[in-house]
């Protein structure tokens, strides 16, 4: 919160515009949505951990 003058009000960070480009959207999707499968393991790991998994899809 912010004190302007008499009053009180709550800073909003939410984006107003969203993503500008469909193949931006599509790919932060792509990633929660892998993000998900590994957590869940949905997808083998073959004794790796999440992240090297998770790196290893991306590349």
């Amino acid at each position: 919160m912010y004190l302007t003058g008499p009053s009180l009000y709550q800073a909003d960070y939410r984006p107003d515009d969203g993503f500008k480009a469909f193949h931006s959207a599509a790919a932060t999707i792509a990633g929660i949505e892998a993000a998900h499968m590994i957590r869940k393991r949905k997808i083998p790991a073959n004794g790796a951990t999440a992240f090297q998994t998770f790196a290893a899809l991306a590349a």
